[in-house]
C-alpha cells in the first residue's frame, strides 16, 4: 500500500484516477473489518469526542446519557474474595 501511494504521489495521481472504487472496497470487506482496520481511537480521533458526543445525545437522548455516566460512576459489586 506504501508503494501504491508512493507511485500516485511521483506521478501526481488520484486513487480515484487510476480506477479505485473506495464505495466498492468499503463494500468488499466491510464497515466492521474497515473500522478494526483503522483502529478505533483513530476513528474516535477522526471524528472527534466532541462529534461523537453530540451525536449519541442526538441520537439517544439526555436521559440515556445521563444514565450511561451514572452507571459507569458506581463502583463495581465485585464480591469479596476470603
Amino acid at each position: 500500500m506504501q508503494q501504491l501511494r508512493e507511485v500516485l504521489a511521483m506521478k501526481k495521481l488520484t486513487p480515484e484516477q487510476i480506477g479505485l472504487d473506495f464505495e466498492a472496497l468499503l463494500a468488499l470487506i466491510g464497515e466492521e473489518r474497515a473500522l478494526n482496520l483503522i483502529g478505533q481511537e483513530k476513528v474516535l480521533d477522526l471524528i472527534g469526542e466532541e462529534q461523537v458526543f453530540e451525536d449519541l445525545l442526538r441520537r439517544k437522548g439526555e436521559q440515556w446519557l445521563h444514565e450511561q455516566l451514572e452507571r459507569r460512576a458506581q463502583p463495581s459489586e465485585e464480591p469479596e474474595t476470603p
